[in-house]
Protein backbone atom coordinates (compact mmCIF):
# COMPACT_ATOMS: atom_id res chain seq x y z
CA UNK A 1 0.00 0.00 0.00
CA UNK A 2 2.69 2.33 0.77
CA UNK A 3 4.60 1.38 -2.52
CA UNK A 4 0.99 2.59 -4.35
CA UNK A 5 0.90 6.13 -2.70
CA UNK A 6 4.04 6.64 -3.36
CA UNK A 7 4.13 5.68 -6.59
CA UNK A 8 0.49 8.00 -7.29
CA UNK A 9 2.10 10.65 -5.12
CA UNK A 10 5.70 10.55 -7.69
CA UNK A 11 2.86 10.62 -10.71
CA UNK A 12 1.27 13.51 -9.73
CA UNK A 13 4.45 15.61 -8.96
CA UNK A 14 6.23 14.57 -12.58
CA UNK A 15 2.44 15.78 -14.04
CA UNK A 16 2.40 18.90 -12.15
CA UNK A 17 6.39 19.60 -13.07
CA UNK A 18 5.11 18.85 -16.58
CA UNK A 19 2.29 21.50 -16.74
CA UNK A 20 4.86 24.07 -14.99
CA UNK A 21 7.77 22.98 -17.71
CA UNK A 22 4.85 23.51 -20.45
CA UNK A 23 3.51 27.10 -18.72
CA UNK A 24 7.23 28.43 -18.94
CA UNK A 25 8.10 27.48 -22.30
CA UNK A 26 4.43 29.70 -23.18
CA UNK A 27 5.39 32.39 -21.15
CA UNK A 28 8.81 32.64 -22.14
CA UNK A 29 7.83 32.14 -26.12
CA UNK A 30 4.97 35.23 -25.26
CA UNK A 31 7.26 37.41 -23.49
CA UNK A 32 9.70 37.02 -26.19
CA UNK A 33 7.33 37.65 -28.74
CA UNK A 34 6.62 40.99 -27.08
CA UNK A 35 10.11 41.72 -26.34
CA UNK A 36 10.50 41.37 -30.47
CA UNK A 37 7.46 43.40 -31.09
CA UNK A 38 8.70 46.24 -28.78
CA UNK A 39 12.33 46.10 -30.28
CA UNK A 40 10.65 46.20 -34.01
CA UNK A 41 11.64 49.31 -35.75
CA UNK A 42 8.67 51.44 -35.57
CA UNK A 43 5.97 52.43 -38.67
CA UNK A 44 6.54 55.69 -39.50
CA UNK A 45 3.37 55.80 -41.15
CA UNK A 46 1.53 54.55 -38.09
CA UNK A 47 -1.35 56.90 -36.98
CA UNK A 48 -0.13 56.83 -33.57
CA UNK A 49 2.39 58.69 -32.08
CA UNK A 50 6.10 56.34 -30.69
CA UNK A 51 6.03 55.78 -27.00
CA UNK A 52 9.26 54.88 -25.10
CA UNK A 53 8.93 51.49 -24.09
CA UNK A 54 12.18 51.24 -22.12
CA UNK A 55 10.55 50.45 -18.76
CA UNK A 56 8.37 47.95 -20.26
CA UNK A 57 11.76 46.41 -22.06
CA UNK A 58 13.15 46.39 -18.79
CA UNK A 59 9.88 44.73 -16.97
CA UNK A 60 9.84 42.13 -19.72
CA UNK A 61 13.68 41.43 -19.48
CA UNK A 62 13.63 40.92 -15.62
CA UNK A 63 10.24 38.24 -16.18
CA UNK A 64 12.81 36.32 -18.59
CA UNK A 65 15.43 36.28 -15.65
CA UNK A 66 12.86 35.08 -13.24
CA UNK A 67 11.52 32.78 -15.42
CA UNK A 68 14.82 31.39 -16.21
CA UNK A 69 15.74 31.18 -12.62
CA UNK A 70 12.43 29.38 -11.67
CA UNK A 71 12.87 27.15 -14.45
CA UNK A 72 16.70 26.14 -13.11
CA UNK A 73 14.97 25.41 -9.62
CA UNK A 74 12.44 23.03 -10.95
CA UNK A 75 14.95 21.22 -12.79
CA UNK A 76 17.17 21.40 -9.72
CA UNK A 77 13.94 19.91 -7.75
CA UNK A 78 13.20 17.38 -10.43
CA UNK A 79 16.31 15.85 -10.32
CA UNK A 80 17.23 15.97 -6.74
Amino acid sequence: KQYTTLKRRLDETESENERLTEQYRSSSKELILYKNLIDAPENPESPTKSKDYQQLKLTIDKVLQENKLLHAELNHFKTS
